[in-house]
């Protein structure tokens, strides 16, 4: 569980864990990845809007073309994120050896169709996978099950 504060991280955490659960079913060795690399690094791409939220697509493709490293590494800025606001990539470090050797990449990602849910369980038995959901109907969310 990550606190993102005010800091619409969303549609980074939830990719970034997906790649990293499903690389731990076939390689126990993965330590967590950095949501504040991609976060920093990816952000003015068409996709990727910092703290004002992205699109998964924008977490994926830097994935798999820059690698991501590990969280240790470059860690996620709470206090930052509590101000809604996203810091300047750290490109001394993404860019040291060390850090290099650390990144991990995909090779591809895909999307399941929408109410697709044969596919969905198809896809979870062997991979993890990230959901998007509009917010827009939980506005006034109380309790029980939100069906919309």
């Amino acid at each position: 569980m990550v606190n993102q504060g005010v800091c619409g991280s969303c549609f980074v955490i939830a990719p970034l864990e997906s790649i990293y659960i499903t690389a731990k079913i076939y390689a126990q060795n993965l330590l967590p990845l950095s949501f504040q690399e991609v976060l920093s690094c990816s952000l003015g791409n068409s996709a990727s809007f910092g703290c004002n939220g992205g699109y998964f697509t924008s977490v994926y493709d830097y994935t798999q073309i820059n690698g991501t490293g590990r969280a240790m590494m470059y860690p996620y800025n709470t206090q930052a994120s509590s101000q809604g606001t996203v810091t300047a990539c750290n490109k001394t470090l993404i860019n040291s050896s060390t850090y290099q050797n650390s990144k991990f990449k995909i090779r591809s990602s895909s999307y399941i169709p929408y109410r697709d849910c044969s596919a969905m369980v198809n896809t979870l038995k062997t991979q993890a996978i990230a959901v998007a959901i509009s917010t827009v109907g939980l506005q006034f969310y109380v309790s029980g099950t939100f069906n919309e």
